[in-house]
């Protein structure tokens, strides 16, 4: 049974090889080139501090990274989730974020529109992530008048399924948590 089992994953693999995760295959000549692939992004977002004082505010970046080593295709496209207890805000040109010492934002290759749920972000045409590479879109957050200590929710960032010509949903989401004090 072992061996018949053997034989079975050679046909199925015959023609293919898998090294550190990529698919190859051979073309007519038996050269080794790699299979068509996907690319996959991932979020994160860098915040300073997450404790707020009243009327307090602060920058914070998402940084969208590349990980299969594909250049994206296509739009991309992100949101971010409004929160009741703070104002999420955003520059419509590219500059420097007041995060980890200063970082460098993209804004100006992107879109920003607005729903009563989401701030929604989708790349201007032609705009790519290079493989290995990333994008950093910068925004602002702020505590709303009015709100009470110690109430604590989520920044969160979902990226849109399929954007850029990804195919891995499984890594699409960044979640930090801001506090009022």
């Amino acid at each position: 049974m072992k061996y018949l089992f053997i034989v079975a994953l050679c046909l199925v693999f015959s023609g293919s090889s898998f090294s550190q995760g990529v698919a190859f295959g051979y073309d007519a000549a038996g050269n080794r080139i790699k299979r068509s692939s996907a690319a996959d992004l991932t979020p994160t977002i860098d915040i300073n501090a997450l404790l707020f004082a009243e009327a307090a505010s602060r920058d914070f970046v998402l940084n969208m990274y590349e990980i299969n080593n594909v250049e994206t295709s296509g739009l991309i496209s992100f949101r971010i989730s409004k929160i009741s207890a703070f104002k999420i805000t955003y520059p419509l040109t590219s500059g420097t974020s007041n995060v980890l010492g200063g970082v460098a934002n993209q804004n100006s290759s992107w879109d920003f529109t607005e729903n009563a749920n989401f701030v929604i972000i989708t790349s201007k045409a032609g705009i790519k992530i290079a493989q290995g590479g990333k994008a950093v879109v910068g925004f602002k957050i702020t505590r709303n008048a009015g709100q009470s200590a110690n109430i604590t929710q989520n920044i969160t960032a979902v990226i849109v399924g399929g954007a850029g010509g990804e195919v891995n949903s499984d890594n699409n989401q960044a979640i930090v948590q801001v506090s009022t004090l």
